[in-house]
């Protein structure tokens, strides 16, 4: 798995589609111009804020979890662009935690515990009404 810290979702993906789409609604909702597009690295882009990630995708099975499409390696590239680079610390294998700059963590795992919905999965803390974000297959 890449563990770069300096890539998000570029525009070819579905992820970022997702992403591209959740921004644009919120934008027309509030009366504001479309958001940029496009790739880049973490650095060039802003994370989502906390309603852009509560509306991400769809909703779950259960309440305040999101689903999204996309791999371990989507999952991961969107936990890097969530947080600040110098907070990522690994608390157990093949789990990562990080904050953002308002103190939100973020927990990345390639799979989940969840053994119903055993799929790549972001917990989310510190912001009400979001849990966790999982990536589902097509």
């Amino acid at each position: 798995m890449d563990t770069n810290i300096n890539f998000i979702p570029n525009e070819n993906s579905i992820l970022w589609e997702q992403i591209v789409l959740t921004m644009n609604q919120q934008a027309r909702e509030q009366g504001q111009q479309k958001p940029p597009q496009g790739g880049g690295t973490a650095s060039q882009q802003r994370p989502l804020n906390a309603e852009q990630l509560k509306s991400i995708g769809n909703p779950g099975k259960s309440r305040n979890i999101r689903q999204v499409k996309g791999t371990a390696e989507d999952a991961r590239r969107f936990f890097d662009s969530q947080v600040i680079p110098s907070t990522i610390r690994e608390i157990k294998p093949g789990t990562f935690v990080g904050q953002d700059a308002n103190g939100v963590t973020f927990s990345f795992r390639a799979v989940s515990s969840d053994q119903s919905f055993n799929v790549p999965t972001i917990d989310v803390n510190g912001i009400q009404g979001l849990r966790k974000i999982k990536f589902v297959g097509d």
